[in-house]
């Protein structure tokens, strides 16, 4: 064994990779046809919450669902880069979604990724 501390080895092996953007804003959204773009901010362990499934349902009362056409998806600012990336679950985000962010953080970019 050496007597390097194994904390020691972690930073330098890590020194090198950028940790997360502490100022990074979560997203969810939501489209329809008929109610446009619904965005949220999220906070809280995993994806964040409030889920898609009740802010969504508050939103348009009713449930979502792909069957109905409704496509949702997950977003993030983050301020170090000034972009904003923006993805779907499986298919393309609405040019809605898209302009909302660009109207939420002007100068920003917008990166769209994943969907079909």
């Amino acid at each position: 064994m050496s007597d390097t501390d194994s904390n020691d080895l972690w930073e330098e092996a890590l020194a090198g990779i950028p940790g997360p953007d502490p100022g990074m804003e979560p997203f969810k959204w939501g489209w329809n046809g008929m109610d446009g773009a619904t965005v949220w901010p999220v906070g809280g362990p995993g994806d964040g919450w409030p889920s898609h499934m009740d802010q969504l349902k508050a939103a348009w009362g009713r449930r979502p669902g792909s069957r109905d056409g409704d496509v949702m998806g997950n977003a993030e600012y983050r301020p170090r880069a000034d972009e904003v990336v923006v993805g779907a679950f499986g298919t393309a985000v609405p040019d809605a979604v898209v302009d909302w962010f660009r109207e939420a953080f002007p100068g920003a970019t917008v990166r769209v990724v994943g969907g079909e």
